[in-house]
């Protein structure tokens, strides 16, 4: 009981601190920079405290992760975080083990190998890689990076 109740706390706390205040954010499309505050509140069972699951909005849209999703996420730039987790939304509902365009494209965010070297098997792995991806190309290569049925910059 201790445990799972010090287990939420700590998620509570790092959930506070990775969101808490304003954070920039690279408008795809325009590629400028505006201001977009990220909120996540977390759900816990009432008897061990333990946290299910974690929701991420920008005010606009709520995107439901579970704790290893949000962990995953966690590890992305504050600068590209929101826009890479509606990217992996509409492309995988952050499923590392998606397949999609007929085997081309691997992992939560749908990464083709063929441009981008072997996708990681692990979500923490695929968040760094989508990360850099992002860092160095911005949001173009992903074909959802303007949206998905959801999701509307």
């Amino acid at each position: 009981m201790f445990n799972n109740l010090m287990h939420a706390l700590l998620v509570f706390l790092v959930v506070y601190l990775l969101v808490s205040g304003s954070k920039a954010c690279i408008e795809p499309a325009a590629a400028k920079t505006t201001a977009q505050t990220e909120q996540a509140t977390s759900t816990v069972t009432p008897d061990t405290g333990e946290v299910l699951a974690v929701t991420v909005s920008n005010g606009n849209t709520t995107i439901p992760l579970t704790v290893e999703q949000y962990q995953a996420i966690s590890r992305i730039h504050t600068s590209r975080r929101f826009d890479l987790t509606m990217i992996a939304w509409c492309e995988s509902r952050i499923d590392p083990s998606a397949i999609g365009d007929g085997g081309l494209s691997l992992g939560a965010w749908q990464v083709q190998p063929r441009f981008w070297g072997t996708v990681p098997s692990t979500i923490e792995e695929q968040a760094d890689q989508a990360d850099r991806i992002a860092a160095e190309h911005g949001f173009k290569p992903w074909t959802t990076f303007q949206g998905c049925e959801g999701w509307r910059k």
